[in-house]
């Protein structure tokens, strides 16, 4: 029978085998995929996106919270964890003319962290950050050039947010962190038109995406009667993305043409966020503000271009006693809205994105891990224009393991 830090160890290089081998993506499609560097997911772990994506304020006892590093030092109870988990989405694409619909799944975030000291606390992290699937069909009309052709444009890929995460204890109440974080991944385009007298026209490229991140963050505690108020700040700089793009073209009757270049992508937005919650005996509240940069990048074409994102989250969760060992009592409930405009405007067009979660945390073995379910909706685009309004449902189940590691022997 294998102790309990062999359990521990051998879930780990179970996730991390999982969650490389399906490089930790949600392969939803989306049209909108094609712009930019894709969808941007929401790196949060399951205790945030549960709430959907609310952090930036809270500070959980036994829960990791990576959407502050300062929050990071927050857990008492336990001096290591691991979680890693997998969801399956539904999705709906509408048009004026048409509607599809898919189911897809991938894998979630993973992250171990440990606590060396009643000050200092780390974690690191492997998290989808974004993604490229999607597939569109054009029809053209015919010419006195061209006869009619069918057009098919492909995209599939996602970038990988790896991180390490850590946050030191000033004083009792101010807790400061810092994460660091490298981007990384392919996103494939292919592009191809076919046609009786044209014949086959294909091109294809991969960008290799890569940029280094670095964010920081600090959280202040107000202790009241029996309950807690914390308020939060988060700020990033902004970085560059530099993109190594290999491809090809082929035309009917021509030789394949293959290239390859450098090419530095756009400008990853400055971020900051603010947040506060309040944490009493059994209930939990807290709200989220966050603004991202994006308008600094210009692409210069008449079909799409950036905008700063503003984003509000709401949320909350319930514990009936979260200091009881009672299975029931230590039972979680959670819930979170969330509205943002998208980074994207698509031909003259911005839209926004809703999401609605909720999310029940069950514990075992006296709480030395944790069963998640997650419900999610997700809600982005318009019918205005021409554009495409999707809706996706997220099912989320997640595990997480706890122990004590690093701690000396003690023989009585």
């Amino acid at each position: 029978m294998m102790r309990p830090t062999e359990k521990f160890g051998f879930s780990l290089i179970t996730g991390l085998i999982l969650c490389f081998n399906a490089v930790c993506q949600t392969n939803t499609p989306s049209v909108y995929g094609a712009f930019g560097i894709g969808n941007l997911n929401n790196q949060s772990l399951f205790y945030n996106s549960s709430m959907a994506g609310l952090g930036i304020g809270l500070r959980p006892l036994s829960e990791v919270n990576v959407d502050n590093p300062a929050a990071t030092n927050s857990i008492s109870t336990f001096n290591s964890m691991f979680d890693f988990g997998i969801n399956i989405s539904a999705s709906t694409q509408l048009s004026e003319e048409l509607s599809t619909s898919a189911i897809n799944g991938g894998m979630n975030p993973i992250n171990l962290w440990f606590r060396t000291s009643d000050r200092f606390a780390f974690d690191i992290g492997l998290s989808p950050y974004s993604v490229a699937n999607y597939s569109v069909i054009e029809n053209s009309l015919p010419t006195s050039q061209f006869d009619p052709a069918v057009t098919t444009y492909e995209g599939t890929g996602g970038t990988n947010l790896a991180y390490l995460s850590m946050s030191y204890a000033l004083t009792g109440n101010l807790n400061i962190g810092i994460k660091g974080g490298y981007v990384f991944g392919p996103l494939n385009q292919t592009y191809t038109s076919v046609g009786d007298l044209i014949g086959t026209i294909q091109s294809q490229e991969t960008n290799h995406l890569s940029f280094t991140t670095i964010d920081f963050g600090t959280q202040y505690s107000i202790n009241l009667n029996n309950s807690t108020l914390t308020l939060g700040m988060i700020y990033s700089p902004s970085s560059s993305a530099v993109s190594q793009v290999e491809g090809f073209y082929f035309a009917n009757g021509s030789d394949t043409i293959n290239y390859e270049y450098t090419n530095e992508v756009l400008a990853l937005p400055e971020k900051l966020g603010a947040g506060i919650s309040y944490q009493g005996k059994s209930l939990t509240l807290g709200m989220d503000f966050e603004i991202e940069k994006w308008k600094t990048n210009k692409t210069g074409r008449d079909f799409f271009d950036y905008d700063d994102v503003l984003k509000f989250t709401f949320g909350g969760e319930f514990k009936r006693d979260r200091y009881s060992p009672q299975f029931w009592d230590q039972v979680s409930v959670r819930t979170g809205f969330g509205i943002n405009n998208n980074y994207l405007i698509v031909d003259n067009t911005k839209f926004n994105e809703f999401r609605y979660s909720f999310g029940l945390n069950f514990p075992v073995q006296q709480n030395r891990g944790a069963i998640g379910l997650t419900y999610s909706i997700l809600k982005r685009g318009t019918l205005e224009n021409g554009l495409v309004l999707e809706h996706e449902h997220i099912f989320g189940f997640n595990i997480t393991f706890k122990d004590f590691w690093f701690g000396k022997t003690r023989y009585f």
